[in-house]
């Protein structure tokens, strides 16, 4: 009997472009399948579209309703905890397959047991459901030796296997939740964490046929103004950890991280390369200037009040931000992970400096009260002008 695969489908409000989704699974030439739907959704119009679906097709489908919208990245993780075919695909609820996908990606696995990631070329849907380019990483069929690959994308900073949907993975090689990259979560880049944590157990192929497709809209994570911030933040900590995964193996260098980890020359230098992408981009100033201004803005941790005024310009600062739809928890949440890898980064960067340089980093980190993100940016710039 062939294998199971468990598609996996985290959703929220998004019924329609969710329906087209599901039919592309339903419509699979591969048929033992379960297919795994978490819904974060403030209604019931996907639950209605699943009861729809379940007394027209085969397949098995385990539908889920969170008592509460529970986030991205846990929505991700809860689809895969109930997951038990031996094989792994995710379909963003914005994106489609094409209907031999699963057959082909599924033949690789049955034919090289060493295999633990497939992936391909994938096609680019514009909002009018109209085809745009093909992403293709190679222009053949290929084998590839995980590491290697690794290294490859670590080095170049660029994601060549593809979004979730791309990719069909064996799950018993996958040793850490979802979005997990040596016990650290990814802010956003998820699905490279989980790549990168598969490609150091085992070897990838690449197919060049277009095999699933991705949906580019504004209302994506990708879009989020605070989310180049985050990238940046989940490179710097996949370099950071990647020797001890095997990968970026290279001489020593004489810097230390705060915890007296020694990193290689190679992950120094690449993890600069991506600290200046933010340092040195002008819109960053101002993101970051609205970070602090919204710091300020927050009432204190037990304020159960207030006025009008107040409130009105913290929903201003959330909405310039892209966090108009948080509350204050949730924006208190988010700009402490922000402060914590600032502090992390700093900290790190400083090892480089004289010993006054030091001294003012030191004094400014072990203020009692919230660290400023503006004045961190600021300082992050100064130590690395070039």
């Amino acid at each position: 009997m062939l294998p199971k695969v468990s598609i996996l489908i985290p959703t929220r409000n998004r019924p329609i472009w969710f329906e087209q989704a599901l039919n592309s699974v339903l419509n699979q030439t591969y048929k033992n399948i379960e297919i795994i739907i978490c819904d974060n959704s403030d209604d019931d119009r996907t639950r209605e579209i699943v009861e729809r679906s379940k007394k027209n097709h085969p397949f098995q489908i385990k539908y889920i309703k969170n008592a509460k919208n529970i986030g991205p990245i846990a929505n991700q993780q809860k689809c895969l905890e109930l997951a038990t075919g031996e094989y792994i695909n995710y379909l963003m609820d914005d994106d489609l397959f094409a209907p031999t996908k699963i057959e082909k990606m599924i033949d690789c696995f049955l034919h090289n047991k060493d295999i633990v990631l497939v992936t391909s070329s994938r096609q680019i849907l514009d909002k009018n459901e109209q085809p745009r380019e093909i992403y293709r990483s190679f222009h053949e069929n290929k084998l590839i030796d995980g590491i290697k690959l690794g290294n490859q994308i670590l080095r170049r900073g660029q994601n060549f296997i593809g979004e979730p949907s791309t990719v069909l993975f064996r799950k018993k090689a996958l040793k850490e939740p979802f979005g997990v990259f040596k016990g650290v979560r990814a802010e956003y880049s998820v699905d490279l964490a989980t790549w990168l944590n598969l490609l150091s157990r085992g070897k990838a192929v690449y197919l060049v046929e277009t095999l699933s497709y991705f949906r580019k809209h504004s209302s994506q994570l990708s879009k989020h103004p605070l989310g180049k911030i985050f990238r940046t933040i989940d490179w710097l900590n996949l370099i950071k950890h990647a020797s001890q995964k095997g990968f970026l193996k290279g001489t020593k260098g004489r810097m230390q991280d705060q915890k007296k980890e020694k990193l290689s020359k190679l992950q120094l230098d690449l993890s600069q390369y991506q600290l200046n992408r933010i340092l040195h981009n002008q819109s960053m100033k101002h993101t970051f200037r609205r970070l602090g201004e919204l710091q300020d803005a927050l009432p204190p941790p037990h304020s159960r009040r207030m006025n009008r005024k107040a409130r009105e310009n913290l929903w201003r600062l959330q909405a310039k931000l892209g966090l108009e739809k948080q509350n204050i928890s949730q924006v208190r949440g988010i700009l402490r992970r922000l402060e914590s890898h600032f502090k992390s980064i700093l900290q790190t960067q400083a090892q480089s400096l004289g010993k006054d340089e030091r001294k003012k980093v030191r004094k400014l980190l072990e203020n009692k009260r919230q660290v400023n993100l503006e004045q961190m940016f600021k300082m992050l710039r100064k130590m690395n002008r070039s």
